[in-house]
């Protein structure tokens, strides 16, 4: 079956490129392709999945990719990236237990090094991804991992191209990628796996265009304010039990300090309904007859933050402290993009973790001041 898909992958560049020489449509001139095999291992990051580690991960990724030139200011300050989507293909060490995971994604790859002869890069990657199995109480109960079919994909890696040919190019690098729900379904310590890849890019034309070099403009610091508002469930243990809404208010003062990076400092306000279930329940998973006071259900936090813009999207993380929650806890983070839609407005995805296990998954909408 692979060897079927690798040959119908390398009849579609052939085709894409009597395509291209046949009609010279000006927007296949900065594409290209790219498949890449992948051979690593998954990492446990819990002692409670180790056991799931029975062999090596061998997977595969085809991808299709556009250079930017330029066009855009964005582009010229972080060294004319690639941008594309992938498919993802892959076995998860554990054919009995975890099965096979696909996954679509976005990605951008952003230079560290590059010439006509070598390029050095760094990238993310973020899609979804469809897991063949997850925790079942009935025939998967020892997969205390994931515990749905569907889930986030998350990459971040590091690759190296030699150009071989005048179109083609060997990669070598390393990816860590992940894979989880965000807690909406029970369990959820997620997967993580460390890979190194090789493989083969091949473009369209020769890859020569030449780039646009605008003078950047002046830059003045300058200071931007924020109000966001999220929602979203999540499930606690044990696996298969209800699903509770929770909901988070955030105000956030950032400072610009150039183009492409930005910090800030915000204050937190959490909703989780799940909580008055927590404190009900013994450690024997009986639960007590009490009656929590409503003002135990909400948190308060203040955070540290840090975007790296790319346009109207950005790419937030956030580091935060309790200052007050009814459940024995400190620290929690935040990964996760926000997309400026409008003039004032922009569209929230992030998520929330504890000491990397994730709390719940907020999808929200913020209003930008300066």
């Amino acid at each position: 079956m692979r060897g079927k898909k690798i040959i119908i992958f390398i009849f579609l560049i052939i085709f894409c490129d009597n395509v291209y020489s046949q009609s010279k449509n000006v927007f296949f001139e900065d594409i290209n392709f790219e498949f890449n095999y992948h051979n690593g291992f998954l990492y446990a990051h819990h002692p409670s999945i180790a056991y799931l580690t029975q062999s090596y991960i061998n997977g595969f990724d085809i991808k299709i990719g556009k250079s930017t030139n330029g066009d855009h200011l964005w582009e010229q300050l972080y060294r004319y990236p690639e941008i594309g989507i992938g498919f993802y293909n892959s076995n998860l060490g554990n054919s009995e237990v975890l099965g096979n995971v696909n996954a679509i994604y976005s990605y951008i790859n952003l230079p560290i090094i590059k010439n006509n002869k070598i390029r050095f890069d760094y990238n993310f990657a973020f899609g979804i991804s469809y897991l063949q199995k997850c925790f079942n109480t009935s025939d998967n109960y020892n997969n205390l991992a994931i515990g749905s079919k569907v889930n986030v994909y998350l990459n971040f890696g590091f690759d190296f191209k030699l150009k071989l040919l005048k179109q083609l190019y060997l990669i070598t690098g390393l990816e860590y990628t992940h894979f989880s729900n965000g807690a909406v379904k029970k369990p959820n310590l997620g997967l993580n796996l460390i890979t190194c890849q090789t493989g083969l890019q091949y473009f369209l034309n020769d890859n020569d265009k030449e780039l646009i070099h605008n003078k950047i403009p002046n830059f003045e610091k300058r200071n931007e304010y924020s109000v966001i508002l999220s929602g979203g469930i999540k499930q606690i243990a044990p696996p298969g039990g209800k699903t509770y809404p929770v909901s988070s208010a955030s105000f956030n003062a950032y400072r610009y300090l150039n183009l492409k990076h930005k910090i800030g400092l915000g204050i937190d306000i959490f909703y989780d309904s799940s909580i008055d279930m927590f404190l009900k329940m013994n450690n024997n998973g009986t639960l007590n007859d009490i009656e929590n006071k409503k003002n135990d259900l909400y948190s308060t936090g203040i955070h540290l933050s840090h975007d790296l813009v790319f346009n109207k999207l950005s790419l937030t993380t956030q580091l935060g402290y309790y200052l007050y929650s009814t459940i024995d806890r400190d620290f929690y983070s935040r990964l996760g993009f926000k997309y400026k839609f409008s003039e004032h407005f922009f569209a929230n995805l992030t998520l929330k973790t504890h000491w990397g296990r994730a709390d719940f998954i907020e999808f929200g909408l913020g209003y930008f001041f300066n």
